[in-house]
């Protein structure tokens, strides 16, 4: 979920967050600390627990969806038809694995990576 946020507010665009039923309240905590830091404008995200409902049918040309799970849910919602109707872009990330191990003995040289920090 926050990889994909950067680049939303980047284009200058808000985030409305619907996470699966089992991660929803993780999500809520992640998004409340968000919000109560004040790094972020007020509205520039937006947390959805529970159904969607007809989000979909309210999307328009200047929407983007963002979609991470399984690849039956996403080729689902890519062929919604108002996300076909109006060429709303849709991306994918569908039934990937990723996982991020964290320590404090973890250093971009410890894991082979190389990054610069600025």
């Amino acid at each position: 979920m926050l990889e994909k946020l950067a680049p939303t507010w980047l284009g200058g665009m808000p985030a409305i967050i619907k996470p699966a039923t089992a991660t929803a309240q993780l999500t809520q905590a992640m998004v409340k600390s968000i919000v109560d830091s004040g790094l972020v404008p007020e509205g520039a995200i937006s947390l959805i627990c529970g159904s969607a409902g007809d989000l979909l049918d309210h999307l328009d040309s200047q929407d983007v969806v963002t979609f991470t799970g399984s690849a039956t849910t996403g080729q689902m919602l890519r062929v919604q038809p108002n996300i076909v109707a109006k060429s709303i872009p849709f991306t994918m990330e569908a039934d990937s694995l990723n996982c991020c191990v964290l320590g404090e003995d973890v250093t971009p040289r410890s894991t082979g990576v190389c990054a610069v920090y600025s």
